[in-house]
């Protein structure tokens, strides 16, 4: 027969095992709580520079766009002056590292576009169809 302290260090131990499970199930709890506002700051932060460099992407593309008009609205002689307008064109290509070529389309212009790269189409080119476009087939 078991005596009276040989029960109790065995209640203490099972009492203890008891604490060491419940301590490090509330240690793993707390570490995935922080792993978890951890991620969802890092998202947040990362949602945000998003948001961000997108809006800046759009307001940088806004102010060539806004460049172009100011120059076509300062520059009336453009449909003559081929040269001044493709060397413009080249001056925005350069400033803006991203852009692979500026230009300026009009059925008007004697090339129908002016780029910044030289590029002068064929007669037949039609300057509002690209070759990347697809029609909506759900409109159909």
């Amino acid at each position: 027969m078991q005596s009276y302290s040989e029960k109790f260090q065995k209640e203490i131990v099972k009492y203890l095992r008891i604490s060491i499970i419940s301590i490090l199930t509330l240690a793993l709890v707390l570490v995935g709580w922080l792993e978890i506002t951890s991620f969802q700051d890092k998202h947040a932060m990362l949602k945000s520079q998003s948001h961000h460099n997108v809006e800046s992407w759009f307001n940088e593309r806004i102010s060539i766009l806004d460049s172009f008009m100011s120059y076509i609205s300062y520059n009336t002689d453009i449909m003559n002056d081929y040269d001044a307008t493709q060397k413009y064109l080249e001056t925005v290509a350069k400033e803006h590292k991203d852009l692979l070529s500026a230009y300026i389309g009009s059925p008007s212009f004697k090339t129908k576009m002016i780029c910044s790269d030289n590029w002068i189409p064929e007669d037949n080119y039609v300057v509002a169809e690209r070759d990347w476009y697809q029609p909506d087939y759900r409109k159909i």
